[in-house]
């Protein structure tokens, strides 16, 4: 069975997208730097779906080099200290004949920086459950 590392995972909401059903054909790893994560195993939960979740940093994940079949790393790169050094860092734990999806960007699009920060000044004064 394939081994996915879903490096920034945050929820697992991209995983749940993008994969679905398929993470019953694979085994699955979210990690995120943030305390997403800890609401993740719920929502996999909730939806039947199987994974495994940790709180890790991507530039020193606990995982050793050659494990990985599968990386995706949704819109999370570029937010750390260096884009370059994430991408080396995820790269050594992919195997020979890996795949590493990532999706980066330089700066946001003006429509998406307005609902940015619309939404998040809305969420600012609710406490997680309410933002929920």
């Amino acid at each position: 069975m394939p081994l996915v590392l879903d490096a920034g995972c945050g929820a697992g909401l991209t995983a749940r997208l993008l994969i679905g059903e398929g993470l019953h054909r694979v085994r699955y790893i979210g990690a995120d730097i943030s305390t997403a994560v800890d609401v993740a195993p719920e929502a996999f939960r909730q939806r039947g779906l199987p994974g495994y979740f940790i709180q890790a940093d991507l530039l020193n994940f606990p995982f050793a080099e050659n494990s990985f079949d599968y990386i995706l790393s949704e819109g999370v790169l570029h937010h750390t200290p260096s884009t370059r050094a994430a991408i080396h860092a995820l790269a050594r734990l992919l195997k020979t004949g890996g795949v590493l999806a990532f999706y980066v960007y330089k700066r946001k699009s003006p429509i998406r920086e307005f609902a940015d920060d619309f939404i998040r000044e809305h969420l600012r004064s609710m406490s997680p459950e309410e933002a929920w």
